[in-house]
């Protein structure tokens, strides 16, 4: 096994013993705001919104589940306005299994990035980065939180995360 999966394994499981719980489902019929931690902001940084698009949503299978994953477009918040491209899957739960209709809701699941798909974003100074890692868990305030992990020159960077809809 290579170090940097191992790595990236590990911090997902780490991860994974920390988040209080189930996401929040996404409901993207709004622009969904992400902050990026900050030891030197207690509110994170402002790294732009995701766009989703309803019509692109379609159901997965990954391994023994299924997921509704969600293309969206993440547009930085900097002077120069850039774009990205990243793939999120929301776990498939009883009771809403139809992804078209579970993109206009809230519910608890647990989201995490699409896997086989080159997904990028931004970090906390809005470089444009690839996303080796994502995964969500239910935070306060109707956010979900969790970890995600750029590659940073062969080996991932680390950064708390949270997404949440915009008023």
């Amino acid at each position: 096994m290579k170090i940097s999966s191992f790595l990236v394994s590990s911090a997902l499981l780490a991860a994974a013993v920390v988040i209080p719980g189930s996401a929040q489902a996404l409901d993207i019929t709004k622009p969904l705001e992400v902050r990026i931690q900050s030891p030197t902001k207690p509110d994170g940084v402002d790294v732009g919104e995701l766009h989703c698009f309803q019509e692109s949503v379609q159901l997965v299978d990954v391994g023994f589940q299924e997921f509704c994953r969600y293309p969206c477009k993440w547009v930085n918040n900097a002077d120069e306005q850039l774009s990205a491209n990243i793939y999120i899957d929301e776990r498939i739960v009883a009771g809403y299994a139809d992804c078209d209709e579970n993109a206009t809701q809230e519910f608890f699941t647990d989201l995490q990035l699409a896997p086989g798909l080159i997904s990028k974003g931004f970090d906390r100074h809005n470089a444009k980065r690839t996303v080796k890692a994502l995964i969500l868990g239910a935070g306060l305030n109707n956010a979900a939180v969790g970890s995600i992990a750029f590659e940073n020159g062969g080996y991932p960077q680390y950064h708390g995360i949270k997404i949440k809809k915009m008023p």
